[in-house]
């Protein structure tokens, strides 16, 4: 890692977490080099390796690979020669919730959990991961066959563990999965992963893996990877590849010697549990680690959040004022919130909302992305494939921004960064049959939430009777349809001329207005009572139960922000924010 990146809290407390890897890393090779184990460097490990002399700059993991034949030696012969006063092996066998046939060297005294572990609460310790090489096909349609099996079983393992699919999984074999997790054993799938694996005798052109996170569709050259030679890792020798070249193809590309830009250089974990145990004096981390290095939310953060947020809001106000629009933030006050707790008003609570007539809504669509530039987009169901909210959000590029309520194989086709809400206020008029005409909106609103949201078949059969019935009857409805009913619903009231509108979006639980309170860009006080809080572990507790996590990568307070998210390797300088989206 370059020295002068090295600047940040964060970044040291990074750095300590790599320096307590290598440890691990470092006992496999002592033990491998003693039996006579080939392993070598593996994923993002070897990339490390090759393009930086060691760890990407960003990276908190080590991945290493063994063939077959040496893994088995190495599984045999660990638990007798490591350390067992600093390591732990985590395997089928020594673990019980460890359905994966990969192995891990955890190192004790530290404490980490992923965020998709938490369902199941599983905690381990920081750990080196252990993969093994097995032989495939030479024959591309013998080897996708063979390989799609393995993926399949590998779920059901994935899901037997923490409870979630893999990211890759199609949903139409979810139900299967799922269903698969609680009938089969452990033992049944590990002996039908066997049989597969062992199916095909080497040497042969392809190999796989055992992980499961990619896939391995296909697998990977093997020519360079079942040879291994000694490389510097960190100033120190290992065993790596003896050819990566067609490896790392593989994996990440023909150019992956070129650094990603500046808004990639960020690490696939969330951490939820984040603990350098006795670690933390050796390396003098600041004392606060665990707030910048974990998900969590924390007043610091939601202070921070809030921040951003207020600079996004204003931004919005600027553009409405120089183009003659209104605006008016709504000001959402919980009356179930203490409002004595301390620096209540500095903290982020829930996603501002700022609303607009309808004609200033749309007006302000057709210019602000050009008036955002690179540092906002602009997200509508317009602008946006697979986005069918009706109404707009501000999102903030280069950050994150993760809602429980959103399913991860939508998450993953939408831009999620941080958001402020851009809400149109339609026009009320209050006749004998306008409750009939707004139970009317909130049917279409309704039924484009569930179809939007029904994503396969396992979701559709945990609806209830009612929606499945509503599903069944949207099923000739495209989802253009359906918004353009939400629409046709809201705007009932737009040809009359109204002193009154309402949230036709009903993310201010459809509450109605005097349009003279909306006209001034200014800030207007909504009542709301959906959050219970007396103290602000409660004001936590609600934002967590909403969000799983909040990254602002260049927008976190200096300290918390990793160096090299700014680092130009090149000019071998730290560049600014405006310069990064200049980039970008």
């Amino acid at each position: 890692m370059q020295l002068p990146i090295l600047i940040t809290s964060r970044d040291k407390t990074l750095r300590a977490m790599q320096e307590i890897l290598l440890e691990g890393l470092k006992e496999i090779d002592r033990i491998c080099r003693k039996h006579g184990i080939e392993y070598s460097l593996s994923g993002g490990t070897c990339l490390g390796q090759v393009r930086h002399g060691g760890f990407i700059p960003w990276d908190d993991d080590i991945d290493v690979d063994m063939m077959a034949g040496e893994f088995e030696k190495f599984m045999a012969i660990a638990p007798k020669e490591l350390d067992s006063s600093r390591f732990f092996l985590y395997t089928r066998e020594s673990e019980p919730n460890h359905y994966r046939s990969s192995a891990r060297l955890g190192i004790l005294g530290t404490r980490l959990s992923l965020g998709n572990w938490g369902g199941v609460g599983r905690e381990i310790n920081f750990f080196v991961d252990i993969f093994r090489w097995n032989y495939l096909p030479d024959d591309e349609k013998e080897r996708q066959k063979l390989t799609a099996r393995l993926f399949l079983i590998r779920s059901i393992q994935h899901f037997k563990e923490v409870h979630r699919y893999p990211l890759l999984l199609e949903p139409k074999h979810r139900l299967f999965v799922k269903t698969m997790s609680k009938v089969l054993s452990g033992r049944f799938l590990e002996r039908a992963e066997e049989r597969l694996l062992n199916s095909v005798k080497g040497p042969t052109g392809w190999l796989i893996d055992n992980t499961i996170i990619k896939g391995d569709f296909g697998g990977f050259p093997s020519d360079g990877v079942e040879e291994v030679k000694d490389v510097q890792f960190e100033g120190y020798t290992f065993m790596g590849k003896k050819d990566p070249h067609n490896y790392l193809c593989a994996l990440y590309g023909p150019h992956y010697g070129e650094w990603l830009p500046p808004a990639k250089r960020i690490s696939h974990h969330t951490w939820s549990v984040f603990d350098l145990g006795d670690y933390a004096a050796k390396y003098g981390v600041s004392e606060n680690y665990k707030e910048f290095m974990t998900r969590d939310f924390t007043p610091g953060k939601l202070r921070q959040m809030k921040k951003v947020s207020d600079m996004m809001v204003q931004k919005v106000f600027d553009i409405c004022e120089k183009h003659g629009l209104h605006c008016t933030l709504a000001d959402i006050t919980e009356t179930t919130v203490n409002q004595s707790i301390p620096g209540l008003s500095e903290l982020w609570l829930r996603p501002a909302t700022v609303m607009m007539l309808r004609e200033d809504y749309e007006k302000f669509g057709k210019i602000c992305q050009e008036e955002f530039g690179k540092q906002f987009f602009y997200q509508t169901h317009e602008t946006e494939p697979g986005y069918c909210y009706d109404y707009a959000r501000v999102r903030l590029n280069f950050t994150r921004n993760r809602d429980r309520r959103i399913r991860s194989e939508i998450e993953r086709n939408l831009n999620m960064g941080f958001f402020i809400k851009v809400i149109p206020l339609d026009n009320y008029v209050k006749e004998a049959d306008t409750d009939k005409k707004l139970k009317n909106l909130r049917f279409w609103r309704r039924s484009l939430w569930l179809k939007w949201w029904t994503t396969d078949a396992s979701i559709f059969l945990n609806r209830s009777f009612k929606d499945k019935l509503r599903l069944i009857g949207l099923s000739t409805y495209s989802m253009d349809d359906v918004i353009e009913k939400v629409n046709k619903c809201a705007q009932i009231y737009n040809d009359r001329e109204s002193d009154s509108c309402f949230d036709s979006t009903y993310q201010l639980d459809g509450k109605v207005f005097k349009k003279e309170k909306i006209m001034g860009n200014s800030v207007l006080s909504v009542k709301r009572s959906n959050i219970k809080a007396e103290t602000i572990d409660d004001i936590l507790d609600s934002v967590r139960k909403r969000f799983v996590s909040c990254q602002l990568t260049y927008y976190d307070e200096p300290d918390y922000q990793l160096s090299i998210l700014r680092y130009d390797e090149k000019a071998d300088r730290l560049l600014t924010v405006e310069e990064i989206l200049e980039m970008s």
